[in-house]
Formats: C-alpha cells, structure tokens, sequence
C-alpha cells in the first residue's frame, strides 16, 4: 500500500529519527482510541475536531502522569499543523494539568553497581554496566559507539567519542577497570569467530547465518540492565509512575555525583564530561582532550566499582605521595648543604 502523503509530511517534519518513532507512537495510540486513521482524521470538521482532542486529553489526564500528556499532544499536533488542519491549541494548553514534580531522584550506589556485576553472567552485561558507570553516558551514546570512536589513554584507560559526526559529539572516559571488562567482551566476541573492524559497534546484538550483528537499541541496553537488577535482588520503592532509583539514569546520576562532589574538579569540566552544556558552549569553551582527561582522573578512584581497586589506587595515590615528600625532603637537604657550603666560603674569604 502507497502511504498517505499525510503521513510522508508528518515523518519528514521530525528531524530524528528517534523522534520521529516516538511521534509515530503517539499518534498512532490516538488514532486506535479515537477509531479512525490519518486521513479520515483531516476529514472532521473543527468543531467535531477540537472536541475528540479535548475528550483525549481528558481520558490521558485519567490514565497517565501530568509530565507525560504534554509529548502526545505534541505529536498530534506536529500532524495536524503540518497538514494543514486548523484546531484549538489555546484551548488545549488551558485544559492541561499542572506538572507534577518528578519522582526517581536517587543515584544507586557503589555498592549497588558491584552486586550488578557480581550477578551480571556476561562478558557484554559487565561491559556494558562498567562503561555506563565509568562514563556517565546516557544510552544513546553507546548505541552508534563504533570501534573507531574508541581509543587508548594513560594508565589504562579510554576515550569514547558518543554520538561521533553530530552535533551532539562529545568526548567521555572510561577507567582502567572498566576498559578491562570491555576488552573482555571484545576478546569474548573475537574467541566466537565474529570479524570485528573499526566500522564494527562496540556492543552489539549476537549475528546468525540469517542475520547480521546489529547495534544495540536504548531497549536493548535497558533490558539488559533491568535484567541483572533484577537477578541481583536490587530493591527499589514504587513512587508513582515511577521508581526511587531508574535504572539507566540511577546509574548517571551517580556519575554526576561523584564529579560534582569533588572540589578538585572543574565543575564546567564536570558538566562537559556529563554532556551538559548549552548550544553556545561549544563554540566559545575550547578545552583540549588531555585537559579533559586530567580532571576525570581525579575521579577515578570513587568511580571505581570494586572496594579492592579503590583500596589500591589509595595505597597507590599515598605511596606517590609520600615519595613527593621524600623527594621535596631530599632537596630541601640538599639545598641546606648548598647554603652552609656557600656560608662557609663566603666566611673564608672574608677571614
């Protein structure tokens, strides 16, 4: 079947392709409760039209959070105002309810992240909870990773260039821990035969002889994550529509967190690493990767999952400190040498 041109304006008014699923939902779900499809839609006259929309709103504000009504109406209209179709909008936003304060504020913890682990039984769970954990990256930025966006730093880590050739493009890290467990899932994947080149996605979906590897959606990793939640026994409380801790963005808040928190580091840095920043930022804020790179090291060691590592890197981070001062003390003595021989001397010649 030919699809109606109605349809064709409203795909190409959505300028993502997330988006444009996401308005296609709603609209969808509009059309199967109102009984009609997209043309017969533009057919109604504005009176009959404005009404099925107000009777809509009034059957969401029955069944759905406040927060979430304001996305659906936004589809409906983008299809409506792209076709033509005049409505009441000022009427709408009159009969719209008053947004509720969002509930899920809570970042899971360290501890919380090293069950994850312990019960994820893949190489590509624990890969995936210990990049999300060490880079504080939202889901879509693993989804187009691909192995050229990846690339070797100092003392075992990574940088990982998200959502590469966009607007969007912004560089994260990834710690040494982490970084093993990604290699491990790269070895992993390598050990069963799969050919992986730089145009290859780091975490993708198993391949078959019907079918090629694939990259992983936000579902995907998602499921995954809820997924081993689960299996480790993880509670979190109903509030709601929601949960005191989400299950991707417990996991980034935790990461913000950890950042914010550190004095030591640069909170515009902070906000850059988190991929927080304004449309203007990234034409007027030019900081240089290693620059970047220097501030999410003094983070390392909280970002850190396993309690044996963080106890090394401290043991580690006092052993280099207590060398500076053995060295700062050595030169220090021997510039007091250097002075009483230079007294000395000058004692000398004037006798």
């Amino acid at each position: 079947m030919v699809k109606p041109r109605c349809l064709t304006l409203f795909e190409q008014s959505c300028r993502s392709s997330k988006t444009r699923q996401m308005y296609q939902y709603y609209l969808d779900t509009f059309l199967n409760w109102a009984n009609k499809d997209a043309e017969s839609l533009l057919f109604l006259g504005q009176s009959d039209l404005d009404t099925l929309l107000q009777d809509y709103l009034f059957h969401l504000k029955k069944t759905l959070s406040p927060n979430s009504i304001g996305p659906r109406l936004a589809a409906i209209g983008k299809f409506l105002i792209v076709n033509d179709k005049t409505f009441n909008s000022k009427k709408l936003k009159l009969l719209m309810p008053e947004k509720v304060k969002i509930q899920g504020g809570t970042a899971w913890q360290t501890g919380d992240l090293a069950k994850m682990i312990e019960f994820a039984d893949t190489a590509k769970s624990k890969a995936l909870i210990h990049v999300l954990a060490a880079s504080g990256c939202r889901p879509g930025g693993l989804v187009s990773l691909k192995f050229k966006d990846v690339s070797d730093m100092p003392e075992g880590c990574k940088a990982l260039v998200f959502y590469a050739g966009s607007k969007w493009e912004y560089v994260g890290f990834i710690h040494h821990e982490a970084a093993k467990a990604l290699d491990e899932y790269i070895e992993k994947r390598q050990t069963d035969g799969e050919m992986l080149r730089q145009e290859s996605f780091v975490f993708s979906s198993p391949s078959s002889l019907l079918t090629k590897p694939r990259s992983l959606t936000e579902k995907d990793i998602y499921a995954i994550v809820l997924n081993v939640v689960n299996k480790a026994g993880l509670k979190r409380t109903k509030q709601g529509h929601r949960y005191n801790i989400p299950i991707i963005t417990g996991i980034r808040k935790r990461f913000n967190t950890i950042l914010k928190s550190n004095p030591n580091v640069s909170y515009a840095i902070a906000e850059r690493l988190f991929d927080h920043r304004t449309n203007l930022e990234a034409h007027y804020l030019d900081t240089p990767r290693e620059k970047l790179f220097e501030e999410y090291k003094k983070a390392i060691q909280q970002l850190t999952i396993d309690e044996k590592e963080r106890l090394r890197i401290e043991n580690q981070k006092k052993d280099q400190e207590l060398k500076q001062a053995q060295d700062k003390d050595k030169l220090l003595s021997e510039m007091q040498d250097r002075l009483s021989e230079l007294e000395a001397k000058l004692k000398r010649q004037h006798i």
